[in-house]
Formats: C-alpha cells, sequence, structure tokens
C-alpha cells in the first residue's frame, strides 16, 4: 500500500470527502478529527476502521463483553484482536475469529455491511502486520474515537 504523504506528494487528485462521500468508519474517525492527529499508511488506516467496525459491531445488550467494560479496552478487546491476528491468514478470517469471539454481529445497516466488506477485501499481509505490531496504539486512537462519537450523540441529544 502507497503511503498518504506519498500520494499527496504524487499530485494525484484526491476527491474531498463530506459526509455524503465518506463511509461510516470515516465519520465515526472524523469525530475525533480535531484532537486526533491523521494515521500516515493506508494499511494503518483500514486496521484502524475494522478495529471501529468490530466495537460498534458488538451487541452491548447481549454479549458477554458488556459485564466486562471496566477492562473492555485495556484485556479484553487487545485479547481478542491479538488472538484472532495470530489464527488469522485472511482480513476475512481474522474478522470471524474476532467477532465470535467477541459476540459481534454482521452490521444491520447496508452501508456499514458494504464498507465492512471492502475493508475486508483490503491486503491481509499488511493490515494483520499492523495489528502484529501497532495493536494497542491503533486500540487507543479507537477508544478515543468512540469517547468523541459518544460525546457527538449525546450533544446532538441534548439539543
Amino acid at each position: 500500500m502507497v503511503s498518504r504523504s506519498e500520494v499527496a506528494t504524487a499530485g494525484t487528485y484526491a476527491p474531498i470527502m463530506t459526509a455524503e462521500t465518506m463511509g461510516p468508519s470515516q465519520l465515526w474517525q472524523a469525530a475525533a478529527k480535531k484532537n486526533l492527529r491523521p494515521l500516515t499508511t493506508d494499511q494503518d488506516d483500514v486496521a484502524e476502521r475494522l478495529l471501529l467496525h468490530l466495537h460498534y459491531a458488538i451487541d452491548w445488550k447481549t454479549s458477554w463483553v458488556a459485564d466486562r467494560i471496566a477492562t473492555y479496552w485495556t484485556e479484553v478487546l487487545p485479547s481478542r484482536v491479538r488472538r484472532a491476528t495470530y489464527q488469522a491468514d485472511s482480513l476475512e478470517s481474522w474478522w470471524s475469529i474476532a467477532a465470535r469471539a467477541l459476540g459481534a454481529h454482521t452490521p444491520g445497516d447496508p452501508d456499514r455491511r458494504l464498507e465492512l466488506a471492502n475493508l475486508l477485501a483490503e491486503d491481509s499481509e499488511l493490515v494483520l502486520a499492523v495489528f502484529h505490531d501497532k495493536l494497542l496504539a491503533r486500540i487507543m486512537r479507537v477508544q478515543i474515537i468512540a469517547d468523541a462519537v459518544g460525546m457527538r450523540r449525546n450533544r446532538t441529544r441534548s439539543a
């Protein structure tokens, strides 16, 4: 995969992203945009977006994970994602293993399903390497994004 800085310096045209053209995970990332620096490689971005989809695919009402929210970010999520990473030979198998381990379901929303399917078709080797080498850093960013999304939702409800 090419880094984002290489694309920018190559002079290629990158369309301006708007709420209408962004996928669900990009909208989640945008909630933390003013506080969080952008990632520098596509594989880092794909890994982060897959983790976001995994987090938001958990059924927080029925999954066993809801009972372990105190250690979700520090123990539960990292251990299940790490195990899936070591067992998987593709992003599709990674998703299946991680989702099953966390009680996550296929997204009900068609836009989320489509985006997830496309992310799972990305270069498995490069993205799995991010999970191997940078998992805790990616999870920390996902927690920051999830907190920002939650605050935005609370502001919207209050308004």
